[in-house]
């Protein structure tokens, strides 16, 4: 017992140190998990109705939000309603943080003039060209593409657009109010005006 006694503090440090040595892994992987969790791509439909429901006193409250009043807000929904109106979505994907819909070809917002899909132009013939022998240094390597059906995002959703669909990155309010005007986050290098950057035409 006393051999136990005189040892005991020495194990609760050893004890307290692995603890203290675990706790930021193990915070680390809970946030890892938040922020993978947070970033499940959410079903189309779902999105484009609850863009339709979006309040600016709801967003303001939130970090990294920068538009500037309810009207600039107003105009940041009405431009993801009207990019998605019409627009036909096969599935939804994530690809590093961002989320990817599978878009069909003949209704991307593209094509939409006066409110409705022109017809897809009918592309050129490839040309082919001619190859010329190439020593080891010069032979082309194989490049992976991006998007596969075998290659699925952390949510085991497949990375991969069907014959006919074409990926388009989403837009989203959480991604427009970052920028305090809608013309803001057209221009992207900042406000306006700015560094050069052409005034928007006043009527």
């Amino acid at each position: 017992m006393i051999f136990e006694n005189k040892w005991r503090p020495w194990r609760n440090m050893k004890a307290l140190m692995l603890v203290a040595f675990m706790l930021p892994m193990l915070i680390h992987a809970g946030n890892v998990y938040a922020v993978s969790g947070s970033q499940e791509p959410v079903p189309f439909q779902n999105f484009y109705s609850g863009v339709g429901s979006a309040r600016y006193d709801d967003y303001a409250k939130k970090e990294g939000v920068k538009v500037k009043d309810t009207a600039e807000f107003e105009k940041m929904k009405a431009h993801v309603v009207s990019t998605y109106e019409g627009v036909r979505i096969k599935n939804s994907f994530m690809l590093g943080d961002d989320y990817i819909d599978c878009v069909d070809v003949n209704t991307q917002p593209s094509l939409r003039q006066n409110g409705k899909f022109i017809a897809l132009a009918k592309p050129p013939t490839p040309m082919i060209a001619r190859e010329k022998p190439a020593g080891k240094s010069q032979q082309s390597q194989p490049v992976e593409p991006m998007l596969s059906k075998e290659k699925k995002d952390v949510h085991g959703n497949v990375q991969y657009c069907e014959e006919g669909f074409i990926p388009m990155r989403r837009i989203t309010l959480d991604g427009l109010v970052r920028y305090e005007t809608l013309s803001d986050f057209f221009n992207k290098y900042g406000s306006a005006g700015e560094k050069g950057l052409p005034l928007p035409i006043r009527k």
